[in-house]
């Protein structure tokens, strides 16, 4: 989206990004909300992708963040640091359907060479509002939708700040992706992770791309399989939309788009009926309620180990 300057004054004030933010909500083919140089905005861009993802509103999608130039990492007690954007000010309570939408990244400052018109070359510094949109585009660009960003690369930039160890540490551990330079301009991705800690699920990114993949794909495939349709019982109109759930479930399974069916003890099962539930409303016999349950694919990220010497039988069964 363009912000427009609504008074051509040559200034864009909060209330023209405000509105231009806001404007994302009307295309609903749009996935991921990033505001570029403009941090004051961030209540905006926070309200925005909030609503989106009310159920209602049936816009899921992500949004990506990043500081202005010299945000300190500090603490989450520290107003205006990255640990405190992303435990306090980007926190979401409750049963919030908002859970697991932001993504932060912790670095502020990069620069990049342009073309100007006259074909002469100029270097520019951009806040990190501009790295955060590079990560949205490599997210944006999957085709698989457990695609992972950890480990990936960018190359979108001549240079960006880079941290210390203990520093990134500090990132990972408040939820904000960090990059490592892996030289000549590439910065490799190092972690997959939302600022949620709420749950597993929402805590992880390529979690959060299968969700709302599937809550998507099953609205799409259920509305153009049921709605218009004429049911002579309740019990018909029942089965039908537990065959056409099911299947779609299947074939997601198949397709590899989300992770297979388990057990308790993480073995392989096939999808039964006890994963999806439908009924019809006792009060108006033309709406239907369903549920349904699937698997999400997740990313290896860490591997502890222990090791013996000298054991003679192995390790015991």
């Amino acid at each position: 989206v363009q912000v427009r300057d609504s008074d051509d004054d040559g200034v864009y004030s909060k209330d023209d990004y405000r509105r231009g933010i806001t404007s994302f909500l009307e295309d609903k083919r749009a996935t991921e909300l990033v505001v570029l140089n403009s941090f004051q905005n961030i209540g905006d861009q926070l309200n925005t992708v909030n609503r989106a993802n009310e159920p209602f509103e049936t816009h899921e999608c992500l949004t990506f963040v990043g500081c202005p130039i010299g945000t300190p990492i500090g603490s989450e007690n520290e107003a205006g640091s990255l640990a405190f954007y992303s435990r306090r000010l980007f926190a979401v309570y409750g049963q919030s359907p908002a859970h697991g939408t932001r993504i932060l990244v912790g670095h502020t400052k990069a620069t990049r060479t342009i073309t100007l018109e006259d074909n002469s070359a100029s270097t520019v510094t951009l806040d990190g509002s501009f790295i955060a949109a590079a990560l949205a585009s490599l997210v944006a660009s999957f085709t698989d939708p457990k695609e992972t960003v950890l480990l990936k690369q960018i190359t979108s930039f001549d240079s960006v700040e880079t941290y210390k160890r203990e520093e990134n540490l500090q990132l990972g551990g408040n939820n904000i992706i960090y990059f490592k330079d892996v030289g000549q301009g590439v910065m490799q991705i190092m972690e997959d992770i939302t600022t949620d800690p709420f749950s597993p699920d929402t805590l992880n990114l390529n979690q959060m791309t299968q969700k709302q993949f599937v809550t998507k794909d099953i609205r799409r495939v259920m509305t153009g399989a049921i709605i218009g349709q004429v049911f002579p019982s309740a019990a018909s109109g029942v089965a039908l939309i537990q065959d056409v759930l099911m299947n779609r479930l299947k074939t997601l399974v198949t397709r590899s788009l989300i992770a297979d069916y388990q057990t308790a003890t993480g073995s392989g099962r096939q999808i039964t009926n006890a994963d999806v539930q439908v009924a019809r409303d006792n009060a108006d016999p033309t709406l239907y309620y369903i549920g349904y349950n699937y698997f999400l694919a997740t990313v290896a990220k860490r591997i502890y180990g222990l090791f013996t010497v000298s054991l003679p039988g192995g390790f015991p069964k």
